[in-house]
């Protein structure tokens, strides 16, 4: 399976947050030995140099950038259907970047990301599931950890194959007060509730099939 044109730029969705689904009754749990056995997986991990995670925040100012340079991941891939597959990924919100010093000081602040409290953001996904009839199109239901809140969501995305790589691409938006990131004053005024998160990440096996 290779990678068109579109794996890298899919339409931005809004995430959604789920309740977490119950396990099937008498279904193994993710992390038992009957699982496992029963889904042997192979370790990819993120290849930042060829990889993007950017976060676009609107204001009555226009839209801003806010580059992550510091990221890491992983998967765990199930072939072919990568149902049984597992994806983390941790942000380091220190590393932060936006389009000015002045801007990049104010994210950082207690007064948006707060990043001297919260120095991560993370997502560790628990199903993905094919959407519709394409064969790269995803959901991934998984829980998203920001601002020191934990919640189960779902975002749409695009997997293929690039080589030996797998490539996931997503865009969608998140409400930033559903995790408690609420700037007071004119801060908060000036500052859309949406902010869209715009990724690419590009994964190597650690090792030979």
């Amino acid at each position: 399976m290779t990678c068109p044109l579109a794996c890298g730029g899919p339409a931005a969705r809004d995430a959604k947050i789920v309740a977490p689904a119950p396990s099937p009754a008498g279904a193994a749990p993710a992390d038992s030995p009957h699982h496992v056995a029963a889904t042997a997986s192979r370790r990819f991990v993120v290849v930042p140099e060829r990889s993007r995670v950017l976060i676009l925040a609107g204001s009555v100012l226009g839209e801003h950038p806010v580059q992550v340079a510091e990221y890491q991941g992983d998967a765990d891939v199930v072939e072919p259907t990568l149902h049984h597959s597992r994806v983390r990924v941790t942000l380091k919100l220190d590393s932060v970047e936006a389009t000015s010093p002045t801007l990049t000081k104010l994210i950082k602040s207690e007064r948006v990301l707060d990043v001297q409290r919260y120095p991560t953001a993370s997502f560790a996904s628990e199903r993905i599931v094919p959407q519709g009839a394409s064969q790269q199109s995803y959901r991934l239901i998984g829980t998203l950890t920001l601002h020191g809140i934990s919640k189960t969501v779902e975002v749409v995305g695009r997997v293929c194959r690039e080589g030996t790589a797998f490539v996931a691409s997503s865009r969608f938006s998140l409400r930033r007060q559903e995790f408690g990131i609420k700037p007071g004053g004119l801060l908060g005024l000036l500052i859309n509730d949406n902010v869209v998160v715009d990724l690419r990440l590009v994964a190597e096996p650690t090792s030979a099939p």
